[in-house]
């Protein structure tokens, strides 16, 4: 698996796979189908958080994820020129905070009264 020097350098103190073994295929083939049954009993805030550069997932498949779940609240955080795993690249500090004020705004850690 290519990783820039910039997300070699990130990953430096973490553990990570360097490559996909062929039967990985297959069960992503049985979490797919799996997830396609069970979107539509997602009810909380849902936030889709994507690259336009991700080389394993596409922008369309949250169209598809949006149709299926039944989150009243939905929202998107598209960032451009980023990888798959965005928590490793120049701008993961505006990522956490897309993610962070998502969370905030919409009370997902709200205290029980």
């Amino acid at each position: 698996k290519w990783l820039s020097g910039e997300e070699e350098r990130a990953r430096a103190e973490t553990y990570y796979y360097t490559s996909m073994p062929g039967c990985s295929l297959d069960l992503l083939r049985e979490a797919n189908i799996l997830l396609d049954k069970s979107l539509g009993q997602i009810t909380c805030p849902n936030l889709t958080v994507h690259s336009t550069d991700d080389e394993l997932g596409h922008l369309e498949s949250i169209d598809r994820i949006e149709k299926k779940i039944a989150s009243a609240i939905r929202q998107r955080a598209i960032f451009d020129n980023g990888r798959h795993n965005i928590f490793y690249t120049s701008y993961c500090e505006k990522v956490e905070k897309e993610i962070g004020d998502f969370l905030e705004s919409n009370r997902v850690f709200s205290p029980r009264v």
